[in-house]
């Protein structure tokens, strides 16, 4: 779960001789966004383990075809196709949402406007665990409620801002492929869609033109144009290509378009995906619309012209000795394919290596030629893709698993034949310590040759004793280390990485950190890293620390660790209206929640403009517990209220200074 950290004290304002109504964000404090959004974002789902992993790991490596899906919200997205790329064709498969839905109603909790919007990213993010999603991107415009209109859209977010986010997130992600969920045209109903569909026909042709947007081109980026165009169809319009979601996968006992449904159905703050799909065919069609490598017409599938395989890299770059290695590390991977055995993943481990090995040597072959050739840099950006998923491949064929877990302060005593759950905080705080353990459990019958296991941690995190190396002690035998971490005192509250001033009046999001203008989140703060060998080639495999918590009735929960302020607070009314001329006295209930897990002391008061006054001047507090609340009554008396002017309240709690 994500924090919202609004900046310190909860801030309310008096408007003389304006009526301002608001419907205002509860309970999106640091430590909640929503029951709904708890933990969603290290919750694995069941595909993306075990054998069928395995089995869809291979898949991905015989292809270098991606494919950038562009939708307006979370939950526009076409699923069936996007599971159908990723799980049955092995295609990297990006989405593109324009905004994560900050307009839309909420039916599972109280949560609106950018508290909702978090919502609904943990909601895309797991989703897209079932689709198979290999990343996800949004820009910074915001959905501002129901339009009617296109030009209202493009007036709200203005066209330049949204065309720029769309061209950066292509040259990033580069797809061979777009698939636009919407037409730009009056059938897509909502403005919000009207505007995808429109602003994706034009990203598409202007990201691959040098002068749209030069000053993209720095740190990595360069034109790209995509070589397709698609339009995603109702039954009834016209296609060019129909697609079967509907295969069986065996090692999965469901369809595609099942696996799609079961992740639709996770944008629950929206009720949608309630209905179950009937096992059998089902069609997805698209009609290309743009193409740069043929004719636009009927097609039979997807790829046709883009070619696709490893061995199609070489053509990128050929100057350069690339054939021998890309044959045989497609060979490699091709015998994985004959010797897998579901029963047993790790039988393939040693031709994922030899894949392995080969890579690294066509990457080195590339590398120098990468700077200053623009076929070879594409063949090293494509290749390193390749990397990270053979790296991914023999993590799943291992059986490894990682767990890097908050110790409690206490531990449950042992007895019982169930095991005890896992209690440990909600939140940690600028100067707390806490016990951090990893435990890495190899449960193949292949066997990494040494090892070493580490934290990863922000600048100026104090970690103890900060990595252990060796050989695990066995199959499916667990190796751990502690490692004691101190929060430093300056730490920044966990947070998103965009922010605005106004929800009402602001459609475009200020992004605090650029570098993660698409991201749905910052990273997290904590990392373990497992490193090891296997005949020769290192591997690494990595998951964020988590803390636990039990909640009834679905028993333990983990969560990133995250840091919050030491306390929180909120007020309301969060705005107030008054007479020019007037003077009397309006109730305030300031509520002051606590995040840490010792002792706290302290005054809470409201600040006011000079000539006002509280009633009473302040109160006092004392917390014992994490997750403690207290509200607090005060009247403010206000005196030399003059119209049009604009006054500031603030909530203030102080604790040790």
């Amino acid at each position: 779960m994500r924090q919202i950290e609004r900046g310190g004290a909860g801030r309310g304002k008096w408007v003389v001789g304006i009526l301002c109504l608001a419907l205002l964000p509860v309970g999106a404090g640091p430590g909640r966004v929503g029951a709904a959004g708890e933990g969603l974002q290290v919750q694995e789902a069941a595909p993306n383990r075990g054998a069928a992993a395995v089995w869809q790991a291979l898949q991905r490596l015989r292809t270098t075809l991606s494919v950038l899906h562009t939708t307006a919200h979370p939950d526009d997205e076409d699923a069936a196709l996007l599971t159908w790329l990723a799980r049955s064709e092995g295609v990297r498969t990006g989405l593109l949402t324009l905004n994560r839905g900050e307009g839309g109603a909420n039916l599972i909790g109280p949560e609106l406007y950018d508290a909702l919007g978090i919502l609904r990213t943990e909601e895309m993010l797991a989703a897209n665990r079932l689709y198979g999603i290999d990343a996800q991107m949004f820009t910074r415009v915001t959905d501002f409620g129901f339009s009617k209109r296109l030009d209202e859209t493009i007036e709200h977010w203005g066209r330049e801002v949204v065309l720029r986010d769309m061209v950066h997130a292509i040259r990033r992600y580069r797809p061979e492929v777009m698939v636009s969920r919407f037409h730009g045209e009056a059938r897509d109903g909502h403005g919000n869609h009207q505007a995808a569909g429109l602003l994706s026909r034009e990203a598409f042709r202007a990201a691959g033109d040098p002068a749209v947007f030069p000053e993209q081109l720095t740190g990595g980026l360069r034109p790209w144009q995509a070589k397709k165009l698609y339009l995603s169809l109702r039954a009834n319009e016209e296609a060019t290509l129909r697609i079967d979601v509907g295969g069986f996968d065996p090692l999965q006992g469901r369809s595609w378009r099942e696996i799609a449904m079961e992740g639709y159905g996770l944008h629950r703050s929206q009720s949608v995906g309630q209905a179950r799909p009937m096992p059998g065919t089902a069609t997805t069609a698209l009609r290309l619309v743009e193409s740069k490598v043929g004719p636009v017409g009927p097609e039979q599938n997807l790829g046709e012209g883009l070619g696709g395989s490893l061995t199609d890299l070489a053509r990128l770059a050929p100057t350069l000795p690339l054939g021998e290695d890309l044959t045989r590390m497609g060979g490699a991977i091709e015998e994985a394919f004959r010797q897998f055995d579901a029963r047993a993943p790790w039988r393939i481990t040693g031709q994922l290596v030899t894949a392995r090995r080969h890579l690294r040597r066509a990457i080195e072959t590339v590398m120098p030629a990468s700077p200053n050739d623009g076929g070879a840099e594409q063949v090293l950006f494509l290749l390193q893709r390749k990397e990270k998923e053979l790296n991914d491949a023999v993590n799943l064929a291992l059986g490894l698993s990682l767990e890097v877990l908050v110790e409690p302060e206490r531990p449950a005593a042992a007895g019982g034949f169930m095991p005890r759950p896992r209690q440990t905080f909600g939140v940690t705080t600028p100067g707390e310590a806490f016990t951090l353990s990893a435990t890495v459990v190899c449960r193949g019958e292949a066997q990494p040759t040494r090892g070493q296991l580490r934290l990863e941690a922000p600048a100026g995190w104090e970690i103890g004793a900060p990595s252990a190396e060796g050989p695990l002690p066995g199959r499916n035998r667990p190796q751990r280390h502690d490692f004691r971490v101190r929060v430093p005192l300056d730490a920044p509250a966990t947070r998103p990485h965009w922010s605005r001033d106004s929800e009402l009046r602001d459609f475009v999001y200020r992004i605090d950190q650029p570098a993660l203008l698409h991201e749905p989140f910052a990273p997290p703060e904590l990392h373990g890293v497992y490193r090891y060998s296997i005949e020769g080639e290192t591997f690494e495999y990595r998951q964020p620390a988590r803390t636990s918590f039990v909640r009834a009735p679905y028993g333990e929960q983990r969560r990133l660790v995250t840091v919050a302020p030491a306390l929180n607070v909120a007020m309301t009314p969060r705005v107030g209206v008054a007479l020019p001329g007037a003077t009397g006295k309006t109730e305030v209930t300031v509520t002051v929640s606590h995040n840490r897990k010792e002792e706290t002391t302290g005054q809470v008061r409201l600040s006011v403009p000079a000539g006002w006054r509280t009633e009473p001047a302040s109160q006092p507090f004392t917390f014992r517990h994490e997750g403690e609340t207290a509200s607090y009554r005060f009247q403010v008396v206000t005196t030399k209220v003059s119209a049009g002017e604009t006054y500031r309240v603030e909530a203030v709690a102080e604790h040790a200074g």
